[in-house]
Parts: C-alpha cells; sequence; structure tokens
C-alpha cells in the first residue's frame, strides 16, 4: 500500500468533520456534475481498449487542474481490494466502479474534490466539504468543469443541455446532497411530514444506508432531483432555501424534546455510550450509528469527557477498509467486529 492510502486510512474523513457550518445537523455536503465526452460511446457500451483511451485522455486533461502536484491518480483495476474499499468508504468511488475494468479515479491530497471516470458517465466531477457548503463547493466545481470543458468538448444539446448515461441527469447534470442529522424530527414522528413535503418541492429525503443496508435512525440524505429546464444557481439557491427550513424545523424539535420529554434523549444517548463501552463486537453500520448518537449527545451538552474529535477519529476507524488498512491484513467479519468495538472504545477514551 503507497504512502497516500497509508494517509487515508490514518486520518479522520475531513469533509465529514463534525465541525463544519451548521454541522449540529448538517453533516457534509456533496456535490457532482455528469459529463461525457462527444463522440464517445458511454462507458457500459465502451470495450476495454476504448474506455482505457478515455481514461488516458481525462488523466492526461487533469494535468492542467491547479496543484496537479497534489492529485492522485489510479486506474481502479491496477488497486488491490481494500485499497479500493477505502475509497468506497471515503465515497470516492461506487460499488459499480469497482468492479470495471475501465474505471479511474482522482482525487486531491485533501479530498474535497475527485473525479470519477468511466463510472456511470466519463466523468463524474466531485466535490465534498464539512457542514453546508453549497456556494463554496458549486465555485470551484465550475472552476475545475471549466477547465476540462476547455481541453475535451463534451456531449452538449442545444435543446436539452448536458447529455448523460441517466435521462435524470440530463440538463445541467449537477446533482446537490446533504447528509442529515434529523434524530430530533424522526424521535417526535415528524419524519414523515418532512419526506412528502420534500417530494412537493422536487426533492428526494432518504434514510442514509450503510454499506451493510442498515438504515440508521435519524440520519438522512436530502438531494435534489430536477436538472432539466433550470439554472444551476436557481437549482442551488432554491436546494438551500428548503434546507435552512429543515434546520430551523430540527432546531426546534431538539428544543421541544429537551424540553418536554429529554428522558428519551438522555435514554437513546446513554445506550449508545453503554453499548460502544460493554459491546466487544460492533459491525460497521451500527458503530456509525452509536457514534453519531454520541455526537448528538455532545451538541446538548450531556458528556464532559469527551470531544467531537475523538467521535470524528473513531468514526472513520470503524469502517471495515480502514480497520484492514490499519491491520494490513484482510479480516473475518467476526475479526472485523472485534476490532471494531476495541478501536472504537481506544478512540472515544472507553478502553480499560
Amino acid at each position: 500500500m503507497n504512502s497516500f492510502f497509508k494517509n487515508l486510512a490514518s486520518r479522520s474523513m475531513p469533509w465529514l468533520c463534525l465541525s463544519g457550518p451548521s454541522s449540529p445537523i448538517v453533516l457534509s455536503t456533496k456535490m457532482s456534475l455528469a459529463r461525457n465526452i462527444a463522440g464517445q460511446l458511454y462507458p457500459d457500451k465502451l470495450d476495454e481498449l476504448a474506455g482505457l483511451d478515455v481514461l488516458e485522455d481525462i488523466f492526461e486533461v487533469s494535468e492542467s487542474l491547479p496543484d496537479y502536484e497534489r492529485l492522485n491518480s489510479y486506474e481502479l483495476n491496477t488497486l488491490n481490494e481494500i485499497e479500493k474499499d477505502l475509497l468506497l468508504e471515503r465515497s470516492h468511488i461506487t460499488h459499480n466502479s469497482v468492479f470495471s475494468g475501465i474505471a479511474g479515479v482522482i482525487i486531491d491530497e485533501e479530498e474535497y474534490f475527485s473525479v470519477l471516470v468511466n463510472d456511470e458517465d466519463h466523468m463524474k466531477i466531485q466535490v465534498m466539504r464539512p457542514g453546508l457548503e453549497l456556494h463554496k463547493s458549486w465555485k470551484y466545481l465550475t472552476y475545475v468543469d471549466d477547465i476540462f470543458g476547455k481541453k475535451l468538448k463534451y456531449d452538449f444539446s442545444n435543446d436539452y443541455g448536458y447529455l448523460t448515461a441517466s435521462p435524470e441527469h440530463v440538463g445541467t447534470g449537477l446533482k446537490c446532497e446533504v447528509l442529515l442529522d434529523l434524530t430530533g424530527l424522526y424521535l417526535s414522528g415528524q419524519i414523515n411530514g418532512l419526506v412528502q413535503s420534500a417530494r412537493v418541492f422536487g426533492y428526494e429525503l432518504q434514510a442514509s444506508e450503510n454499506q451493510d443496508n442498515r438504515k440508521p435512525q435519524g440520519r438522512y440524505i436530502l438531494s435534489t432531483v430536477k436538472t432539466l429546464g433550470v439554472k444551476e444557481e436557481k437549482i442551488i439557491s432554491s436546494f438551500k432555501s428548503f434546507i435552512n427550513d429543515v434546520i430551523d424545523a430540527e432546531t426546534r424539535s431538539r428544543v421541544k424534546l429537551m424540553a418536554d420529554s429529554s428522558h428519551r434523549i438522555q435514554n437513546l444517548v446513554s445506550r449508545a455510550y453503554g453499548t460502544l463501552k460493554y459491546n466487544f463486537m460492533l459491525d460497521e453500520g451500527e458503530a456509525f450509528d452509536l457514534l453519531l448518537t454520541l455526537r448528538l449527545g455532545l451538541q446538548l451538552g450531556l458528556f464532559e469527557n469527551l470531544n467531537f474529535k475523538q467521535v470524528e477519529d473513531a468514526l472513520t476507524c470503524s469502517g471495515n477498509a480502514h480497520l484492514q488498512s490499519v491491520m494490513q491484513e484482510l479480516l473475518s467479519t467476526e475479526d472485523l467486529n472485534k476490532t471494531r468495538a476495541s478501536m472504537v472504545r481506544k478512540k472515544i477514551g472507553l478502553a480499560d
């Protein structure tokens, strides 16, 4: 494993920092643009030789990006299983690209920016930031997109906009999403109403899923859906306005819960603390859920000897690929769960 992957395995995910803008409720922002090269078949139709030519062209153009020396480019078929799982856990690649023979990725050292090549589209240009950072993400995304656009002829229609493999991305090719902690709305039974409200405004609100497909309570992904016939700036400003309404609703629900039934929150947090302290086996999804519940307790002032940095570090080390990177070996499910429980206890100061 080279130095880049060793560094990934040893540090917190910067875009999931627990102290970003609006971070008590907005955990992270992800913004991406789907782009394709004119005259080329889409990745699912490309043979290996043509696919690798596209990959090489995009890698070559990336040398024009600012601070190119801080970028890392990889053909995914040259990486081992742990390295690919590490990129998957850190949201730089997809499950589909893991098994592709023509996919590649470009990642900056800080991990705020990446380009996934030959997945669903020729390029998925992506920016990830901690907390709520829509406009800052968009500014950098367009800057990078302009550089690629000057070197590569994009597949574009005057009638429809940017053409993509999936009809839902045709138009701007833009997708915005935020990871939210909506524990207050979840516990107060208001979450279904918010799901319906999001749909009315043209957004999608779904419970987030960990890699084991477990849906942790209170954690949701809010994303844009419409890309055709709407300007990017309008999409972003309307989305931010809706997010601010969600933040207000979640804040009110937490205040009301603490005033009317604080024991429910305290019990939830205490159970999470007890499970992390006394369980000697934890699966990946359970650890993530419990640690974010501890984070809620920190926000509400329920802990004195715990800080956000400890929770960040524990979240990072709880992923399967991160554990195997640290241990430098493939582990069985049982060994993963044992190692995870031990390492999380150490990170949050609960080790014997």
